[in-house]
């Protein structure tokens, strides 16, 4: 399209294998040791676009779209020794983790800007970033009860837009060129949950993984940022 339209596309296939966590224990002769449960395993798939479209000089559209399928593969098992006793015991210890959704980012994330260059050395642009598929924060060692097989709380999705814009002045001082510009973050004030904690330690009613157990964390409210720079 004579240069007008720019169009990228990726795939991902991602395997997190063999996360440990340490523990510590008593070894054989009484001193301290420590011991790394491992074999927990994650695959995170995806695809991610991008496009921009620029008819003429005066107005541009660009867009983003990314969406993963990001999630715990197996359930871990196995066993170590334990001497705190005094004797060689066997504990074994089990995570119920297969199929659970990774959490603390959200999966499904849009993105649309439109831009508008009113004259030379000025833009203007609005954004539009919409998010879904945000499952709270949760430990995967922290799941040993076979029976619990629920998903960690999945946050409400939300959209925010953002304003920015910068104007060139006609004018140097010397060698140096002024630029004003101006940001407005959460342009309509919109009052959204950026992250959260399944199970909240601190809030959690009845720990079954819905809204009134997560510890949840707003975004910022609507806020500016006015400025001046000099470039030379």
């Amino acid at each position: 399209m004579d240069g007008k339209l720019t169009l990228n596309a990726n795939y991902y296939y991602t395997k997190w294998t063999d996360r440990a966590k340490s523990i510590g224990v008593q070894n054989a002769d009484g001193s301290e040791g420590i011991i790394f449960l491992s074999g927990m395993n994650s695959l995170h798939t995806g695809i991610e676009l991008e496009g921009a479209f620029q008819p003429n000089r005066l107005f541009r559209l660009d867009g983003a779209a990314s969406v993963g399928n990001w999630k715990n593969t197996d359930d871990v098992a196995g066993v170590y020794k334990d001497y705190t006793h005094g004797g060689a015991e066997d504990v074994h210890f089990n995570f119920y983790v297969k199929d659970l959704k990774t959490g603390d980012a959200p999966q499904t994330q849009f993105a649309l800007m439109g831009s508008i260059f009113p004259t030379s050395g000025s833009m203007a642009q609005l954004v539009l970033k919409h998010y879904r598929n945000n499952y709270a924060d949760w430990d995967p060692f922290g799941r040993t009860d076979k029976t619990d097989r629920t998903q960690s709380w999945k946050a409400p999705n939300y959209s925010v837009i953002d304003f920015h814009a910068f104007y060139d002045m006609p004018f140097s001082l010397g060698k140096t060129k002024i630029r004003i510009f101006a940001h407005i973050f959460n342009l309509l004030d919109a009052t959204y949950i950026q992250d959260a904690v399944d199970n909240s330690k601190y809030n959690a009613f009845d720990k079954d993984h819905d809204a009134d157990d997560a510890e949840v964390f707003f975004g910022l409210p609507r806020t500016f940022n006015l400025g001046l720079s000099l470039n030379y």
